[in-house]
């Protein structure tokens, strides 16, 4: 009966670290579809419409806050409407997982993936390079839950205009998605 209720436990505690676990398990997730090439594969970890309906009208609010036309005259309304369309469009056409594959792809070398073959057994001195650089990037962000099925990472990079920047992550079910990027409070279009 002991041996039951400790494999009971033990069951449920790593049920609840895989799913508690979750965002980590989407980051690599994307991570790896992308050093695949599968980008199709990529909205079994981002929510594409969530995310495009989100960003679609922060936008739009930003630039009706910068909009120095009034609203009342014919060139403030039609510049609206204009705005409106190409943000919409730009917001479409950027956010899809082939636009955000090829991206990637061109920022990150083609030899990350590959292992040191000759050192074997031995020390690897790529493998401590990999993790300062893990430990760089975890340096510039911030990770917290919010909720049982919500989960938050902030960029913190006083020198980047994307400082503050969120990225919210939802659990369905056992899996987590990304639903949401937030831009910072100051972000501006210029």
């Amino acid at each position: 009966m002991k041996r039951f209720i400790a494999i009971l436990f033990l069951v449920l505690g790593l049920s609840l670290a895989y799913v508690l676990l979750g965002p980590v398990r989407t980051i690599y997730g994307i991570q790896s579809c992308i050093r695949q090439g599968e980008a199709e594969r990529l909205d079994h970890y981002i929510n594409f419409p969530s995310v495009r309906a989100d960003l679609k009208a922060q936008i739009r609010d930003r630039v009706q806050a910068e909009n120095t036309l009034s609203f009342e005259e014919p060139m403030g309304f039609l510049f609206s409407q204009l705005s409106t369309q190409f943000t919409d469009q730009m917001v479409d056409g950027f956010l899809n997982p082939e636009t955000i594959a090829s991206l990637i792809n061109e920022a990150v070398p083609e030899n990350t993936n590959n292992m040191n073959k000759d050192s074997e057994g031995t020390w690897n001195p790529e493998f401590f390079e990999s993790s300062e650089t893990v430990q760089a990037v975890l340096n510039g962000f911030k990770f917290r839950y919010l909720s049982i099925d919500t989960f938050e990472v902030v960029i913190e990079n006083a020198h980047s205009e994307f400082n503050q920047a969120r990225v919210l992550f939802e659990r369905k079910g056992i899996n987590w998605w990304i639903t949401q990027l937030a831009l910072p409070e100051g972000f501006t279009f210029n």
